[in-house]
């Protein structure tokens, strides 16, 4: 069986300079790579908290980025090698990537009526199902997302049920098992999803700083691919 965790970066319904794209991102493994997967985000985490409750804290790409949270202490070069051993975690591991990017100016002009959200889960379920029946070679999968808070938790079942239930405008969620929030036993690996995203998101912000771009060419290489090696529309789709 298939994992799907998924996480986002940025606010989808705010637009600013800083936050011109929603990224969702899916990071998919084998449930047999969990464990040394989960095992080195733990070693990641511990490295840089030598003490105290891992669980205590998130690692955030937004937060390692900006010298906030868990990282207000942490100098530019240390988060940079923090960022650059995440990136050694997703280079090394099994897993693969799907992201669904919006320009959310463009897309609020383009796209009357329609929810952000709602757009992008559906391509992202689309490229999951796809995976599933392809690569996964009708394998099944189970998607798992962070748990937010009860309300919002609840807006986002109702939205993700009914994809289940009915399935996208494309395919039905045949060999998707269940769409599930995370219990934390489960969010080290959200947690490297968020950071996944984080990067897209600089990485089509074009931010300044040179290291993005490296950021950017770890997990370009681990994008889902079709049979011609193309991972743009597969593995990597902005959303007009």
């Amino acid at each position: 069986m298939y994992l799907f965790y998924v996480d986002e970066s940025g606010a989808p319904y705010s637009y600013s300079r800083t936050s011109e794209f929603f990224v969702l991102s899916t990071a998919i493994i084998l449930e047999s790579d969990w464990e040394i997967l989960n095992r080195n985000m733990s070693l990641l985490k511990r490295k840089y908290f030598p003490s105290g409750d891992l669980d205590e804290f998130e690692i955030k790409g937004s937060d390692i980025w900006n010298g906030k949270g868990a990282f207000t202490e942490f100098d530019t070069k240390k988060r940079d090698q923090i960022l650059s051993d995440i990136c050694s975690i997703i280079t090394q591991s099994n897993l693969k990537i799907i992201s669904i990017v919006v320009r959310k100016e463009q897309f609020i002009f383009l796209n009357t009526g329609k929810d952000m959200i709602t757009e992008c889960w559906k391509y992202l379920l689309e490229r999951i199902e796809m995976f599933l029946t392809g690569e996964g070679q009708h394998q099944h999968g189970l998607v798992i997302m962070d748990s937010i808070n009860r309300e919002k938790d609840k807006k986002m079942s109702i939205i993700l049920d009914g994809f289940k239930k009915a399935g996208t405008n494309y395919v039905n969620l045949d060999h998707i098992l269940e769409i599930t929030f995370s219990d934390s036993g489960l969010k080290k690996i959200i947690q490297l999803t968020d950071v996944i995203s984080y990067i897209v998101n600089l990485h089509m912000r074009n931010a300044t700083k040179e290291d993005v771009e490296i950021y950017w060419q770890a997990i370009e290489t681990k994008f889902r691919r079709d049979r011609f090696g193309n991972y743009i529309g597969v593995g990597f789709k902005v959303i007009p």
